[in-house]
């Protein structure tokens, strides 16, 4: 430095007027150079904040232009340690570049300096304030690379016990993590640093990871199909319907239906065992006096026996058994078992331990249906689809009985679940209208077939782009497509849950970036993931946190939904009696719909039974507050919705995280199961042609 800007450097406090006027004069480079000269520790005479703002604004009045006095607030007041003035003229820097007499290569060295200067200082200090911020602006600038800035501040963050200096660790690692010019191994390399010996190896990377996993195709399969209610008051036709749409699935995928093995409702009895909407209007009088005087359920409704061909019996336990006993797979066939029906919740000692509803009201759980699949051969895969309330008990089917504590099972298994073990399901509609029909298995076979139950198609869900639509790419298009109640899962997701972890400890993946979960995603998860951010409005890198905020807020919104329906629902009982009891003094005769005068009320006097209800002063109440009580219904099962697609969006995010630690905290029996689990759900049904015979 030359002894012009050394006598700079040791009078600048009490720069006049005519000095002043000769900064423009100076080379930038040099004025940079005093400015750290001049607030640098070590100094002779140690410069106050309050002396170096002043500098800076006599070399603003002086006419530097705005790009140059802010690189130069910045380099004073970041080497002063003053993080929130500072950020804000490094901000004010990055505005005014376009200003600076200087090209691009000088931009990125000063700003690279002024930031070096401010991460320092917080560092020394201990501070986390404007840490992330600061490491992304000097990415940004890209005069240094994600390599060279690990060199310099890596070993201190490596070192720190500081909780919040841990979380910033982890936000600067997602930015490495998700920085589009890295390869894997270098991405490795820089974010071992910030963790020192704890931090992410190779091996890590390589464990696991779907897009390393490919399916393959179910080629030669069986189907074990059962369904319907416990009885014709809840066997709905949509559950009929559920099974056609496979039928016509199977066809479309070169499947002979001769292979199904068909266990519904009352089998081949004659009865009316299916419940439907009655296509007839409901006279108005009837609509009253049920809602006044008795029960409006079933009132729209009738019944008729089921009308599915080649069924082969009722769904029965003792029916189910008895296939399981009988069945002998040839080489190279896989079981697929699809349960269309109702399902109920696990023991008060076994929440996970939930039952499929089978005919005569009977049931089944988790763990018998187990030991009923542990009597196959271990080389015959299985996979089950299930769409019932609580479905995802079921899940467990990967564990040995059932139950997670004895261990992954031998038998290969999969499945594809409605809604979580403590939940219910949507669907089972006595409704005849199909596009009416919202739930798992219409989400789920539209996407394998790319054509919904009324034959509209769909953009084909091929996330990974290999031509095909499997098992996981169907669930993955499920999560966002379904705006019902349903949380669904699959079968990793419980495996994953039972031997992973997720943490903030040095290597492991969290929830707190969403650019590293996006990063670690496979292709399905990603899908999910953008797919359920557009639809619920998250964004930013900690949208995860904020979905989880916008759930709790909904859940307390649900919950006062619920109470309001429940106030005007105990509001509706005394209207209610005031109605019934006019009636009864005029017709004491309906008070049984058995009497015989019943009849001849209805048919000869319905006009003054209509007048006496509706001129009653109870009744305008009345019918206002069962309007009040349907929008406080359907204000509850709105929030219910949005709630259940934040909670796919949540367990999605923290699936990617358990897989992408799955590799530091499991065996690798448990990573070698999870793998060929994921083959499993990523297997597609596609029969092979039939080959004929050449003359």
């Amino acid at each position: 430095m030359n002894v012009r800007i050394i006598s700079l450097v040791l009078f600048l406090p009490f720069l006049s007027t005519a000095a002043a006027e000769t900064a423009p004069e100076w080379k930038l480079a040099d004025a940079i150079e005093a400015a750290e000269l001049f607030a640098a520790p070590g100094t002779k005479r140690k410069v106050s904040l309050k002396e170096s703002k002043a500098w800076t604004d006599q070399l603003k009045a002086s006419g530097l232009k705005l790009g140059e006095w802010a690189y130069l607030k910045a380099v004073a007041l970041s080497c002063q340690g003053e993080g929130e003035p500072a950020q804000q003229a490094l901000a004010d820097a990055l505005d005014g570049r376009s200003s600076l007499p200087l090209h691009a290569a000088q931009h990125g060295v000063v700003l690279t300096r002024v930031g070096a200067a401010l991460l320092n200082a917080r560092l020394k200090e201990g501070s986390h304030a404007d840490l992330s911020s600061i490491v992304r602006t000097l990415l940004e600038v890209g005069t240094r690379s994600p390599d060279q800035l690990t060199r310099q501040f890596g070993r201190r963050f490596a070192k720190t016990d500081n909780p919040a200096l841990r979380e910033v660790r982890a936000e600067i690692a997602g930015m490495f993590s998700a920085h589009a010019g890295l390869s894997r191994a270098e991405k490795d390399v820089c974010i071992g640093r910030l963790y020192g010996k704890g931090g992410p190896s190779p091996e890590v990377e390589a464990s696991v990871g779907p897009e390393r996993i490919t399916g393959r195709n179910i080629d030669r399969a069986r189907f074990l199909i059962l369904g319907g209610g416990g009885s014709y008051r809840n066997n709905q036709i949509s559950l009929e319907r559920n099974v056609e749409f496979l039928h016509r699935l199977q066809k479309e995928k070169g499947f002979d239906a001769a292979g199904n093995h068909i266990l519904f409702a009352d089998g081949k009895a004659d009865g009316k065992d299916l419940q439907m909407v009655n296509p007839d209007k409901v006279p108005e009088l009837n609509s009253l006096l049920a809602a006044i005087l008795g029960t409006t359920t079933g009132l729209n409704l009738s019944y008729r026996s089921h009308h599915l061909d080649r069924v082969s019996g009722a769904s029965t336990q003792a029916n189910i058994q008895k296939y399981f006993d009988g069945l002998k797979l040839e080489k190279g066939e896989q079981l697929v078992i699809n349960f269309t029906g109702h399902g109920g919740r696990g023991e008060k000692d076994h929440a996970q331990n939930t039952s499929l509803y089978l005919w005569e009201n009977k049931s089944i759980r988790v763990k018998d249906f187990c030991k009923m699949l542990d009597k196959l051969p271990a080389e015959h895969p299985v996979m089950v689809l299930m769409v019932q309330c609580y479905s995802g008990g079921f899940a467990n089917l990967i564990f040995k009985e059932g139950q997670a504590d004895k261990g992954l099972a031998d038998h290969p298994r999969c499945g594809f679940f409605a809604t979580v073990h403590d939940r219910i399901a949507a669907g089972c509609t006595p409704s005849i209208n199909e596009d009416e029909y919202y739930e798992y298995t219409s989400y789920f076979m539209t996407a394998l077939g790319g054509r919904t139950r009324t034959g509209k198609t769909i953009d084909l869900p091929d996330y990974d782009e290999d031509g095909r639509v499997c098992f996981a790419e169907a669930h993955a298009y499920a999560l966002i497509e379904s705006r019902t109640l349903d949380v669904s899962i699959k079968t990793s997701d419980v495996l994953l849950r039972k031997y992973s972890r997720i943490s903030r400890d040095p290597g492991m993946v969290s929830t707190q970036s969403y650019a590293v979960l996006l990063d670690r995603a496979g292709s399905c998860e990603k899908a999910v993931l953008e797919g359920l951010s557009k639809r619920t409005g998250l964004s930013g890198d900690r949208r995860v946190e904020a979905a989880r905020v916008i759930s709790s807020a909904l859940a307390k919104r649900r919950k006062a939904a619920d109470e309001e329906k429940k106030k005007v629902s105990r509001e509706l009982v005394e209207k209610r009696k005031a109605l019934s009891e006019a009636v009864r003094e005029q017709w004491p005769e309906l008070g049984n719909p058995w009497h015989p005068r019943v009849f001849e009320i209805l048919s000869r006097e319905k006009k003054a039974l209509v007048k006496v209800i509706k001129d009653h002063p109870s009744y305008a109440d009345f019918i206002s507050g069962r309007a009040a009580y349907k929008k406080h219904q359907n204000r509850f099962y709105g929030y219910e919705a949005e709630w259940a697609s934040l909670q796919r969006f949540i367990r999605t995010a923290e699936n990617v995280a358990y897989e992408a630690n799955l590799g530091r905290v499991a065996s690798k029996d448990v990573q070698e199961h999870y793998k060929r689990l994921v083959e499993l759900e990523r297997g597609t049904l596609e029969a092979k042609p039939v080959e004929t015979a050449q003359p």
